[in-house]
Parts: C-alpha cells; sequence; structure tokens
C-alpha cells in the first residue's frame, strides 16, 4: 500500500544563526498558540535535526526519527503543576495541552507551516475526566513508516505564556527498535487477522485510512507512568457498543488479511495501554532471559534429546476486559469459542514491516501459525487468567522461526455473578520459549532429510533385531533332527514364515 508521504533527506542548515534561534525561543506561536519544547536534556535519542542551544533549560526545537517497525514511549512528568489547577484555575484543553505531531518531512523550517496538520489524536483513555491530567503519564506508539516526531506542550491561553518554563525537562523520549527475531535485523513477528467470519473483531483495531484502507501512520496507547495506579477500564456501555466494535462485514469489504505489529484482543494491560507490541515484550533485557548471539545453542536437524539454549520469556500482566459486560450481538468473542478453534494468528518467519506498508503483502496459508484454543470455558463465565504461549524453532544463532501458538483460558467466573462491577480485571500469562528436538520431531518442523535419516535407523535397528530372533530360533531348534526339517508340512509352515518376514522388512522401508 502507498505511504501517504514522500520521504526525502534534508541535511542540517550549516548557515543556521544564534538570531533565528534567539527569535524561535522567544516566540514559538501559531494563531497564538505557544509551542514549548518539554524535552528532558540527555533523555531522548540523537535528534535528526535540532537548533542550536540558547538556554540551559529549555531544550531546542527537536525533531526526532523513529524507523519503521519501532515503538516508541513517550513518558511527561507533570505532577508539579498539579496545584496549579485549583489555585490558578489552569486547565488542561483549555488553557494547555499535550501535542505529538509525526510527519516525514518535518524541518526545522518547515514544521511550523504544518504541525496542526499532523498532531495525532491522544487515545480517549487518556482523555477522558477520569485521568488527572496534572500526573505522570506514558504514550507508546509504533511506526508503521519512518517518522519524524516532535513532541510540545502547547499553551492555549496568551495569560498563562509565563508558565512555559513549568514544562521545561518534563518529557522523556525512549525508542525500542526490534531487533532480535532475526538478530541485528528490523524485522518482526507480525499478527494475522483474517476474514473468516468465526470470531468477533478486537477492539484493538488500527484506524485504517478511509476507502483505501491503506494503514496509519502511527499507532498511539496511553498507559498511566504510574505502576502502581490501577487500570482504568474503556467506557464501553450497551448504548455505546456499535461505536467501539467493527461490525466483520463492514471491516472486511476492501481486503481478507490484516496484519498487525501487535496482540490482538488484549486491549488494556497495564504498562502497555491498548496495544501491546510482541517485541516489547520479549526483547526487555530487564524482564526476559536474554541470550547474546555467541551464547545461543541452536537445535541441529540429528541433534537428537538436545535442548536448546536461546531466548526465554515468561510474565503475568494485569487486565481489564473491556467488552466484559456488553454484547455486539455479532459473532462469538475470543473467550468464547469452542475448542481448537483458530482464533488468529501469528507469521513463522519474521517480516520486514515495509512488504506490508508497500508492496501489500498477504501471507499464505502454509506461511501462518494459527493460534489456537487448547481449551473452553463454560457458556456465560469469564476467563481470570488467559495464557498465551508462543513455541518457536531457533534455527541459528540469530534466527528464529514460529512453530506453535496456542490460547489457554484458567479458571473462569458466571458473568452473571458481576454485574454490579465496572470492570473485569484478569490475568495475562506470557509464555516465550524455544522448543527442544523432540518437540520440533513430533511438530514436523525439521528438515524432511532429517525424517529419512530417522526413517533409516529405525529401519535399520528393527531389521537387526528381526536377524536377531531368527538366528536365535535357528539355534534354538537346531538340535532337532535334519529330516524334520524337510518334512513337507514344516517345509511349509517355515517357507510361509520366512516371505512374511520378508515383507515386514520391505514394508519398514
Amino acid at each position: 500500500m502507498a505511504n501517504n508521504f514522500k520521504s526525502y533527506n534534508i541535511s542540517f542548515s550549516q548557515n543556521l544563526s544564534v538570531k533565528r534561534s534567539l527569535e524561535n525561543m522567544q516566540q514559538l506561536q501559531s494563531n497564538d498558540i505557544l509551542y514549548v519544547t518539554p524535552l528532558k536534556k540527555e533523555m531522548y535519542p540523537k535528534p535528526l535535526f535540532q537548533e542550536e542551544r540558547v538556554s540551559d533549560f529549555e531544550e531546542p526545537i527537536t525533531i526526532i526519527q523513529v524507523n519503521q517497525s519501532s515503538s516508541f514511549d513517550i513518558t511527561f512528568d507533570l505532577r508539579h503543576i498539579y496545584d496549579l489547577q485549583d489555585s490558578l484555575e489552569f486547565k488542561y484543553n483549555r488553557d494547555w495541552d499535550i501535542a505529538i505531531a509525526v510527519n516525514n518531512t518535518f524541518t526545522l523550517d518547515t514544521w511550523r507551516n504544518s504541525i496542526k496538520d499532523f498532531i495525532i489524536l491522544l487515545p480517549e483513555t487518556f482523555e477522558n475526566n477520569k485521568i488527572i491530567k496534572e500526573d505522570s503519564h506514558k504514550f507508546n506508539l509504533f511506526a508503521y513508516y519512518d517518522l519524524n516526531v516532535m513532541v510540545f506542550i502547547r499553551i492555549l491561553n496568551s495569560a498563562f505564556t509565563s508558565f512555559r518554563t513549568l514544562f521545561f525537562q518534563t518529557v522523556t523520549f525512549n525508542i525500542k527498535a526490534p531487533y532480535r527475531s532475526i538478530y541485528g535485523q528490523n524485522k518482526i513477528f507480525a499478527f494475522v487477522l483474517q476474514n473468516q467470519g468465526i470470531v468477533n473483531l478486537p477492539l484493538n483495531l488500527p484506524n485504517m485510512t478511509a476507502n483505501t484502507q491503506n494503514y496509519p501512520n502511527t499507532l498511539i496507547s496511553y498507559s498511566t507512568a504510574n505502576s502502581s495506579d490501577s487500570l482504568f477500564p474503556q467506557n464501553i456501555t450497551q448504548e455505546s457498543i456499535y461505536s467501539s466494535f467493527v461490525n466483520n462485514d463492514r471491516f472486511w469489504v476492501n481486503m481478507q488479511q490484516l496484519i498487525i505489529p501487535y496482540i490482538p484482543y488484549f486491549s488494556n494491560c497495564q504498562n502497555y495501554g491498548q496495544f501491546m507490541y510482541l517485541h516489547d515484550i520479549i526483547e526487555e533485557g530487564s524482564i526476559c532471559d536474554l541470550v547474546t548471539p555467541q551464547e545461543t545453542k541452536p537445535v541441529k536437524q540429528l541433534g537428537f534429546q538436545t535442548r536448546p539454549v536461546s531466548d526465554k520469556c515468561e510474565r503475568e500482566i494485569e487486565c481489564i476486559m473491556d467488552e466484559a459486560f456488553v454484547s455486539s450481538n455479532a459473532l462469538p468473542k475470543l473467550y468464547e469459542q469452542p475448542i481448537l478453534t483458530n482464533l488468529f494468528y501469528i507469521v513463522s518467519n519474521p517480516i520486514d514491516l515495509n512488504e506490508v506498508t508497500e508492496n501489500n503483502l498477504m501471507f499464505k496459508p502454509e506461511e501462518l501459525v494459527s493460534i489456537i484454543a487448547s481449551n473452553q470455558i463454560p457458556q456465560g463465565h469469564l476467563p481470570t487468567s488467559i495464557e498465551l504461549k508462543l513455541s518457536y524453532y531457533q534455527v541459528d544463532k540469530y534466527t528464529k522461526k514460529m512453530i506453535e501458538a496456542e490460547i489457554k483460558f484458567g479458571s473462569s467466573v458466571a458473568a452473571s455473578t458481576l454485574h454490579n462491577q465496572d470492570k473485569f480485571q484478569y490475568k495475562l500469562i506470557f509464555n516465550f520459549h524455544s522448543m527442544n528436538h523432540a518437540e520440533l520431531a513430533i511438530t514436523f518442523a525439521l528438515k524432511w532429510s532429517t525424517y529419512l535419516v530417522l526413517s533409516a535407523i529405525i529401519g535399520t535397528f528393527c531389521v537387526i533385531f528381526i536377524f536377531l530372533y531368527f538366528l536365535y530360533w535357528k539355534i534354538a531348534n537346531l538340535q532337532n533332527s535334519i529330516q524334520n526339517i524337510f518334512h513337507p508340512k514344516k517345509f511349509f509352515v517355515k517357507q510361509v514364515l520366512l516371505e512374511g518376514k520378508s515383507l515386514l522388512i520391505l514394508n519398514i522401508f
């Protein structure tokens, strides 16, 4: 699918003057809106473009480049301005707001002319009135394309222009590029939804471009930066359900597959928000056991009874099931499916997302791994835990291949007993591990030549055992008189036995 942006390189202007920087410092205004740079010194990546520094307190105008397939966290710490909202009536959305703009053509000379057109909408989970804006907030974004990103605090009311200093040094910016599916390469294990008419579409769908159904430039989700804070449910009621759920028939009008970089259906999880990107989980060194390529021991084709030494990740995440108490009257939900249903899919080999966004890549069935429901819960019940298990093959020191995937529902509770609750919280158990040789052999994940060698070995052992049994039988019957050997009836029986053994040997091979 075609990218809406035109990428081109613009080198940093060598004749950038201090005079222009001072003017920008004093008046970064557009239609009476003051743009404040809130980035914290040395807490953001090396910028693509940046004006010369004129103050030790405020960072200069900065443009940060984020490569395709990367996720990035933008964290605001605004707790110090909490008291101002009441004492000075300094209100969010009326007097100030947060602005995150993405484009791939931003430059220091042109951003003011187009900034308003590329400020993205912040998630509803942040915008709702239950969230205190003068607090710590984390926005997690994903780049479907190469992006230039700018972050601002906008002062909307000129009466509060002097408050701009309150927002200096309040934002950190962290990029997380995938690199371990194929070590050192920017590739990911993408998830795939197909037009099968079996499972209801998830709440966390990307906002596809109207008519053309192009993928968006970026995805954004919100979670509080305070890990101790409780999760907030999305405001979904039976009256508003059809504005939240997307009808399957309407969604699949122009396409048969949806390729996404995040895990579908888990749409409100602590520290992740609406979208959980697989590489954010399995490549987090503080949580997972990550092994360097030098220490990695892959499973060899003929490495019988061997176990790999490779990445492993097991963790538990608290989530909210926002759709628990509402019904879309469409297809059954994820946890309402019978056993062995193909819920959704994951690609078997890591992909370059550019093949999806630019070339409209479609996957064949043999290129996908079904994520199946390994069990089912009683009708009218809600699962208190859900385990997502992803099993992969460590092909070599650098490459992983997905082999098996399943979802297992834990204990459940009747939904009718929870009608007074405003949210249903469950535990997501995530399990990512590599398979040993026996597991790979059973799932036919090894090369065909390996199974040929295995068949030959098994056949050879069978022949040897048959020969030894035949030799034992001959020795045990050696004491019989020679004349009995040629007795017509006995000779006929021996001939039949010998022919039967010969046929057995041929059948083994």
